[in-house]
């Protein structure tokens, strides 16, 4: 007797003793053991998997494998939230006149579960949650009346404002790179934008192509 309570939620099979307690899945060399969890829909819809042919351990919730360790203690979500895209295309329409422009990343190179939306750059997070965006671009066409960089992640929250200073200086060549990093707090169904507004004169600059930027769920 282990002078335990059991929940009545999971007490058809009870496994007890006063000392160390547990319940063994032996299996061959190269086979697996698993604990299932189905319903009258799904007979695995989540479940607890090791295969000792690769010693992998696997989750599974949903009917997919949601998580996975291997026999290194390598840890991968292969369905976790996360998308990275690429400009493929110079835009030239980014005037310095304040006014502010949504940087669209036409090209995903990864996006797990179709949460980007490569027309529009809007990303929808699908779970509430924290999510990590970045950002990695390149402008040419910079003049010598440009005073400021305002690149901005903009959610549904709130918007968060890294700003570039320029100060103009010939051996740049007109063209600066920058880069970007924020957390935020999103709601399932929130937004996100990258956005951006050159400060100082008229003049056109180009955001180049070989920017790219992205955000993965942290937790």
């Amino acid at each position: 007797d282990s002078s335990a309570s059991v929940d009545g939620g999971a007490d058809e099979l009870v496994v007890e003793g006063s000392a160390h307690s547990g319940i063994s899945v032996l299996s061959g060399t190269t086979s697996q053991g698993s604990i299932y969890f189905g319903d009258s829909g799904d007979n695995n819809i989540a479940g607890i998997v090791y295969n000792h042919n690769n010693n992998n351990l696997t989750l599974r919730s949903g009917g997919l494998n949601t998580m996975n360790m291997d026999g290194t203690g390598a840890v991968t979500m292969p369905q976790q939230p996360m998308f990275v895209s690429h400009i493929t295309s110079t835009v030239s329409n980014v005037t310095g006149d304040e006014t502010t422009y949504t940087i669209i990343a036409d090209t995903d190179i990864l996006d797990r579960n179709a949460d980007h939306n490569v027309s529009n750059g809007t990303f929808t997070a699908p779970v509430t949650g924290v999510y990590g965006f970045f950002s990695a671009i390149s402008f040419s066409g910079i003049a010598s009346n440009h005073t400021r960089i305002m690149l901005t992640h903009v959610t549904s929250n709130r918007t968060y404002y890294p700003v570039q200073t320029l100060s103009y200086d010939n051996s740049f060549s007109a063209g600066m790179s920058f880069s970007t990093m924020v957390v935020a707090d999103m709601d399932a169904s929130d937004t996100h934008v990258f956005n951006v507004r050159v400060d100082g004169g008229s003049a056109v600059i180009d955001v180049d192509d070989v920017g790219r930027y992205g955000g993965w769920l942290i937790g």
